[in-house]
């Protein structure tokens, strides 16, 4: 797909902090594989109001900020939806268990045309809601036939406070989960 064609159809926009490490380099992009249809683009000197005006000329609604977290290999996601608030999203993000795609190793290789989200049954319908909101331009139904190249989400344990998950490939050749993630309410 051409940049322009992206460019049209991106409804999200992943950026990093200022002066990211290699390491969160690395994060946002398995971000922008596994999410489709998503814009990556290196932060540099733009601040957030620069970065919301580069989101508005586009039409780009969602932008996601990976930033490093305390803990070492744990990256902080800062979530908007640029349409309600300019404010951030009022969740903690915590991605952890990163595995990368190695350079020339097709089992490892992410090309994300679908999401596909799997919630435990304790998980409220308010919640799902939320998250279906956010995630509204990747999501599959569960009714369509499933890809390969298909992502999943799955939603494994959830607490008042917490819910926890990993990301995993469709494909059953590839059962390393692409990375985990726990997002505190």
């Amino acid at each position: 797909m051409a940049d322009n064609e992206r460019e049209a159809i991106s409804p999200l926009l992943i950026t990093t902090s200022h002066n990211p490490s290699h390491f969160i380099r690395r994060v946002s992009k398995l971000l922008s594989f596994s999410l489709p249809f998503s814009k990556r683009i290196n932060r540099g000197s733009l601040n957030f109001k620069e970065i919301r005006n580069y989101c508005w000329n586009l039409g780009i609604i969602r932008l996601i900020i990976v930033q490093s977290s305390k803990k070492t290999d744990s990256i902080s996601l800062s979530c908007f939806n640029l349409i309600e608030s300019p404010q951030p999203i009022d969740v903690k993000v915590d991605l952890t268990n990163f595995n990368f795609p190695r350079k020339g190793d097709m089992n490892t290789r992410i090309e994300n045309k679908n999401l596909l989200v799997e919630y435990t049954p304790d998980v409220p319908e308010l919640l799902r809601e939320a998250v279906h909101k956010f995630l509204e331009p990747f999501i599959i139904p569960k009714s369509e036939k499933l890809l390969k190249s298909t992502l999943k989400i799955q939603f494994m344990t959830y607490s008042e406070t917490k819910l926890q998950g990993v990301l995993v490939r469709n494909d059953p050749e590839k059962l390393n989960p692409v990375l985990s993630f726990e997002i505190q309410l």
